[in-house]
């Protein structure tokens, strides 16, 4: 009897014991492969805003200030930076020198940054002298050698032979006088430096250029025909460069086109000659390089024909 009491006492305990497992699993949150099945396809819908704020500070907003407290609250990164908004600026809240232009003379003084004055480089470059060639006036012997500084010519003359450092790069008026066979004309050539090549710099620095004036050349000048010539360093075929120095001129037989192009396709150009029958010291004619209106006291203008004078 006692054996049934505690057998019935055990059944109704497994029962309770089971009642409460079964309530607790009914109770229990779903699982994460169920909660998924249930959640919607789509993203809830954003909420709709009607009047969103504006990001712009406003002007009439105050200042922002720190909060209280906040320098004795522990640092954690950068301190963070409380500017104000920028104000409105308005043509009232703008100074009489914002509002108005500067005085037209006002900006030159002005200690403002202004762009230098540049230069192009090939003109600085052609200002600059490149140097000296000797020309040696070779012949014919006695000719007396002059040439135009500024504007009258200078009493030193040279007789040749003679030699002369002439600047590189320009252009001379020269004065030839006391010739041979013309004793008493004057013949006013001019003659080119030329720029020298880096090929003929060792020549030039041991060597000076001829120039010389031959008979035939004279007296075709004197008829009017004008004269060209120039001197080169010819390109020798297998050497750097060759060691006499030759010459091109317009009354050579069969002579086409222009000398100084000849001479530069031969090899490098020294120096070239022009010679015409121009009288740049006519006593009856102003000087060619005088302004038009210029007159000589007791002759004809410019443009007229002056009398000749026995």
């Amino acid at each position: 009897m006692e054996l049934l009491k505690r057998f019935v006492v055990g059944l109704g305990a497994g029962a309770a014991i089971v009642g409460l497992a079964m309530f607790a699993l009914s109770v229990a949150p779903q699982s994460g492969a169920e909660s998924a099945a249930q959640l919607p396809l789509s993203p809830p819908s954003p909420p709709v805003v009607s009047n969103p704020p504006s990001l712009v500070p406003s002007a009439s907003l105050p200042p922002a200030t720190p909060m209280p407290g906040a320098d004795t609250l522990p640092a954690v990164g950068p301190s963070p930076v409380f500017l104000p908004p920028p104000p409105t600026l308005t043509p009232s809240t703008l100074s009489k020198t914002q509002a108005e232009p500067l005085p037209p003379g006002l900006a030159a003084t002005l200690p403002f940054p202004t762009m230098p004055d540049v230069k192009p480089a090939k003109a600085e470059i052609a200002k600059q002298p490149l140097g000296r060639s000797a020309v040696r006036f070779a012949g014919p012997a006695g000719m007396k050698v002059s040439w135009l500084v500024g504007e009258t010519f200078h009493d030193r003359d040279l007789t040749a032979p003679a030699a002369f450092n002439f600047v590189q790069g320009e252009v001379y008026r020269l004065r030839l006088t006391g010739l041979p066979k013309y004793p008493k004309a004057k013949f006013y050539p001019t003659m080119e430096v030329c720029a020298p090549s880096a090929r003929v710099q060792s020549f030039l620095g041991h060597n000076a250029i001829p120039i010389s004036f031959t008979d035939a050349e004279l007296a075709t000048a004197a008829e009017g025909r004008l004269v060209v010539k120039a001197v080169y360093l010819p390109s020798a075929p297998g050497a750097e460069s060759a060691t006499t120095t030759e010459e091109v001129s317009s009354l050579r037989p069969g002579a086409t086109g222009d000398p100084a192009s000849v001479a530069s396709d031969r090899g490098s150009l020294l120096a070239v000659i022009r010679l015409g029958n121009v009288d740049l010291e006519n006593p009856h004619s102003p000087p060619l390089h005088a302004p038009p209106s210029t007159q000589l006291p007791g002759h004809a203008a410019v443009g007229q024909i002056a009398p000749v004078i026995p």
